[in-house]
């Protein structure tokens, strides 16, 4: 006598399709997709990389650190991805034509660009420095990565995007864009016309189906800030800019990358988006706990 089979109910069921099927849907909303991911031989670009590979897409995974890049890219293909790397030093301009260029001719469209490179001074090690000690050559330095590279990936791009039909642009920028930032002149300001510069591409090519959009970066932990984020003062103090306690991570950003080259933002163009911890919103003020605390103790006492 075979047995009876055991009762799903209407929500056990409706949480499987929830648990199961649309997110094998999201796994390949990148399908058939062409990206190029600069900073792709640094962690949060490699994850990046990955993340968008797993979603279907061929990534073109773009770096200064050939055998980190090439790492990125095996891992892509043994997870049974589609991937290459070029090297590729955004600060020259015949680099990123010739990428463009190159990935066209080996995939034959470009969709998605995704501008992670970036240059921070502070972070390699040069320290926070105001202004009028900033050099010539940092500042410069800093806007030729920052802000010449994804310029020229739009000016090369573009056209190519729209023989296809359109693409996308995902732009890595910073609360430092908006935000003051003690000590970071160069990058506030690479970073503020980065964001400035994505809204008019936004503009001028939304009529031929091409996007973009920055997200501005909170604290995100990678191997180049954990020094930062695992001190005992600094961390602690970075955290407490953000409502969410605990560091980001480059997996939170390649989610958004993601939602960004896909289709699920088909209608997002032109914006911003924070991936901070809510710390765009929150207002950080000074512990006067202690001073109320005194003010009731000495009404008490009267």
């Amino acid at each position: 006598m075979n047995k009876p089979k055991p009762r799903i109910d209407r929500q056990d069921k409706l949480r499987h399709l929830s648990q199961n099927f649309p997110r094998r849907e999201a796994m390949q909303r990148l399908a058939g997709r062409i990206a190029i991911v600069t900073g792709a031989t640094k962690e949060m670009g490699e994850t990046v990389a990955e993340r968008l590979a797993m979603e279907g897409a061929s990534v073109v995974c773009c770096g200064r650190d050939a055998d980190r890049g090439e790492a990125c890219a095996q891992r892509i293909v043994k997870a049974g991805g589609i991937a290459v790397f070029k090297r590729v030093d955004v600060g020259v301009e015949a680099d990123v034509r010739n990428i463009v260029t190159s990935t066209v001719e080996t995939f034959g469209r470009l969709d998605i660009v995704v501008n992670l490179a970036a240059a921070v001074d502070a972070i390699r090690g040069g320290g926070a420095l105001p202004v009028i000690d900033e050099t010539n050559d940092g500042f410069q330095r800093q806007l030729l990565i920052n802000l010449w590279g994804p310029f020229w990936f739009f000016k090369y791009a573009i056209p190519e995007m729209q023989k296809s039909g359109g693409g996308s642009f995902v732009n890595l920028s910073s609360r430092a864009g908006t935000k003051a930032t003690p000590g970071l002149p160069a990058y506030s300001a690479s970073k503020a016309a980065l964001e400035g510069l994505s809204r008019q591409v936004a503009t001028d090519y939304a009529g031929y189906n091409i996007r973009s959009n920055c997200i501005a970066v909170g604290a995100i932990r990678t191997s180049q800030n954990a020094h930062l984020h695992d001190h005992p003062v600094a961390g602690a103090a970075m955290r407490a800019t953000h409502m969410i306690p605990r560091a980001g991570s480059s997996a939170d950003i390649a989610g958004m990358v993601a939602f960004l080259a896909s289709d699920d933002s088909s209608f997002t163009t032109g914006e911003l988006l924070p991936v901070d911890g809510g710390g765009g919103v929150k207002q950080v003020t000074a512990d006067v706990s202690e001073v109320y605390k005194e003010i009731m103790a000495a009404r008490a006492s009267n």
